[in-house]
């Protein structure tokens, strides 16, 4: 065997050129003089025996780490799409309580004129409307009265000079298909 570019052994005679296994008489004399002495085959077969061993385990390691990557892919691309799934969900919960808000916000001015009210509360309810309709194009409101259906803020403030004071009139609302008030009824009581 070379170290170095020398060659090193018990006599340099017996170590061959190119460094290979080499199994003569002259090395089985040689093994016979040393005890426990292992042969370059020997060692071959037990590194064989390991590798086969170290890769069968290699192979299970590999395989239950193969098996593991592809669990926790599954495990965050489920959380991910469980986290999408959620935003989602409250974002359009967030959206849908803020129309339901406008909603109420819209219809609060207007909501608690309905039922049994007198002369004075109807003219209080037509100057909200006005107000809504001057302000508010989006949701227009109808007024009706005796026959008279307008949503023009001047007729509306024209029927006003209709009500009695002191006389009772019921007032119904109708909503249109997203809640919003769109058409006030009154008639005599």
């Amino acid at each position: 065997m070379k170290k170095d570019g020398q060659y090193v052994g018990i006599q340099d005679e017996y170590v061959p050129e190119n460094d290979g296994y080499v199994d003569n008489k002259i090395n089985d004399s040689l093994k016979g003089q040393f005890t426990n002495y292992v042969t370059d085959k020997d060692n071959q077969e037990k590194i064989k025996r390991s590798a086969k061993k170290g890769l069968k385990y290699a192979k299970r390691f590999g395989i239950g780490y193969f098996i593991f990557f592809i669990l926790m892919f599954v495990f965050v691309f489920g959380m991910a799409i469980f986290i999408f799934v959620k935003v989602i969900g409250t974002s359009s919960r967030i959206h849908s309580e803020a129309g339901s808000r406008q909603i109420t916000y819209f219809n609060q001015d207007f909501d608690w004129y309905e039922g049994t009210q007198s002369g004075s509360q109807v003219n209080s309810l037509l100057t909200e409307v006005t107000k809504s309709l001057k302000t508010n194009k989006e949701h227009i409101i109808s007024v009706s009265y005796n026959g008279t259906n307008t949503s023009n803020p001047d007729e509306i403030t024209t029927m006003k000079k209709q009500f009695d004071d002191f006389k009772k009139y019921e007032i119904s609302m109708d909503y249109d298909s997203k809640g919003y008030i769109n058409k006030i009824t009154i008639t005599d009581y």
